[in-house]
C-alpha cells in the first residue's frame, strides 16, 4: 500500500504519517504508531472512537491494520498537506495564509476539537498541557485540548517573529511578549500591509490564546467558550491574567525532545488537514 514507506508524509510525536494507495486507487495518509498501545484491545477501543467522529473538520478515518506489536491508522488523504507548512516561515516555501484564512482554519480546528473530548495525555512538549506531565499543576480534563489549541493560535499568531528578534527583549517567552504588548497598550503588530479589519482579528486570536493557555486548567475557557469568543465582538473580550514569562518548568525539566502521543494530538493535527484542503 505505501511501497516500502517510500513517501514520508510528516512526523509527529504520535507516530510517522506516509503515503499510500488502496487497490481501488484512492490515496489515504498511513500513521504509523511509534509508541503502540500494549494491548490489541485498548488499541481496537481508540480505533472505535476514532470511527465514530463523522465531522466536517476532522479528517475521516478509512481503517486500520495491526500485524504483531505493529500498530498503524489509515486516514484519507489531504493534498495540501498539513498545517504546520502553513504557519512555519522557517519552511522555504511556505504558503502565505491572509488573515481571513487563518481565522476561518482557526475556527474549524475549534470546532474539531469541541466533538472529540478526549483527555488522554497527548502532543509534543509545548503543546502539551502542563497538567498532563505534572498532576500538581490541576486534574486532567478537556480543558488539556484547550491548552493545545492555544498553543496552535501562538504558533499561528508568531508568523513574524522576526519583529520579536529585532528587539531588545527579544529573548521573551512568546506568550509573554505578546501579553506584554497588551499591557502597555501597543498594537499586535502582523504586517506592514495589514488593514484595520486584520490588526484587530490579530488582536482577538492573540487574547483568545492567552485565555486558553493559562496554566492553571480552570482558569482556561471550554472549547465552546473559546468558539464564542473567536465568533464574537472584541469589546467583548477581558485581558487574561498574565501568563508565565517562560515556559512551564515541567517542560524545562523533561527536555524538549520528549513527547508524548493519544488520539487527542493526533486529531488537532487531523483536523488542521482537513481545513487546509477545503
Amino acid at each position: 500500500m505505501t511501497r516500502g514507506f517510500k513517501e514520508k508524509l510528516g512526523e509527529g510525536g504520535y507516530g510517522s504519517v506516509y503515503k499510500g494507495t488502496l487497490r481501488s486507487g484512492r490515496d489515504v495518509a498511513v500513521k504509523m504508531l511509534s509508541k503502540p498501545k500494549a494491548g490489541c484491545q485498548d488499541f481496537m477501543n481508540e480505533v472505535a472512537t476514532v470511527g465514530r467522529i463523522h465531522h466536517v473538520n476532522v479528517v475521516g478515518l478509512v481503517g486500520y491494520c495491526v500485524e504483531g506489536t505493529k500498530r498503524a491508522l489509515v486516514y484519507d488523504f489531504m493534498p495540501n498537506g498539513s498545517l504546520d507548512k502553513y504557519i512555519s516561515t522557517s519552511q522555504e516555501g511556505s504558503p502565505l495564509l491572509s488573515w481571513q484564512r487563518k481565522y476561518d482554519i482557526i475556527l474549524g480546528v475549534a470546532r474539531g476539537i469541541g466533538i472529540v473530548n478526549l483527555t488522554a495525555a497527548c502532543g509534543t512538549i509545548g503543546y502539551v498541557a502542563p497538567e498532563l506531565i505534572s498532576r500538581s499543576i490541576g486534574e486532567i480534563s478537556y480543558k488539556a485540548d484547550v491548552y493545545s489549541f492555544g498553543m496552535l493560535l501562538m504558533e499561528m499568531l508568531d508568523l513574524n517573529r522576526h519583529e520579536v528578534a529585532n528587539e531588545e527583549n527579544s529573548s521573551q517567552y512568546f506568550p509573554y511578549y505578546i501579553y506584554d504588548k497588551f499591557n502597555k497598550g501597543k498594537e499586535i503588530v502582523v504586517d506592514e500591509e495589514a488593514n484595520d479589519d486584520e490588526k484587530k482579528m490579530a488582536r482577538k486570536l492573540s487574547l483568545v490564546a492567552l485565555w486558553c493557555i493559562q496554566t492553571n486548567p480552570i482558569q482556561r475557557p471550554s472549547m465552546s467558550k473559546v468558539l464564542e469568543m473567536l465568533e464574537g465582538e472584541i469589546e467583548l473580550l477581558e485581558v487574561p491574567p498574565q501568563p508565565l514569562q517562560s515556559p512551564p518548568i515541567v517542560y524545562q525539566m523533561m527536555g524538549s525532545s520528549m513527547t508524548f502521543s493519544s488520539d487527542s494530538m493526533a486529531l488537532l493535527d487531523n483536523s488542521a488537514n482537513n481545513i487546509i484542503s477545503n
